[in-house]
């Protein structure tokens, strides 16, 4: 995914309400050194990413793209990975109950 890392830092300065890099270092716990890596490098430090999640619950996807849900929502996470699990658990089971009556197999 290709992050424009202006529109991001930018987003989270707003989002944060911070004024620069020294009091986003603040707000979050993390060194500045962090923050100047990254406009440096022209990406978004993992660590930064997580400092957000962990201080606002922003969504680091929103972050980064500005699209999608600005908060992290744990109970949304879970319910799309529980419609996965169970999407999963149904195509097994399908594949065995085939392959059962296709080999003449029993459950007795």
């Amino acid at each position: 995914m290709e992050i424009a890392f202006p529109e991001a830092y930018a987003r989270i300065l707003e989002a944060t309400g911070c004024d620069g890099q020294a009091d986003l270092a603040q707000e979050l716990g993390i060194p500045q050194a962090l923050i100047s890596d990254s406009r440096r490098r022209g990406e978004i430090r993992a660590e930064i990413l997580l400092a957000l999640l962990e201080q606002f619950a922003f969504a680091p996807h929103w972050i980064c793209t500005g699209e999608g849900q600005r908060h992290f929502n744990a109970l949304d996470q879970l319910q799309k990975i529980n419609g996965y699990l169970k999407e999963k658990l149904e195509n097994a089971r399908s594949r065995f109950v085939s392959t059962q009556a296709h080999e003449g197999g029993s459950n007795e």
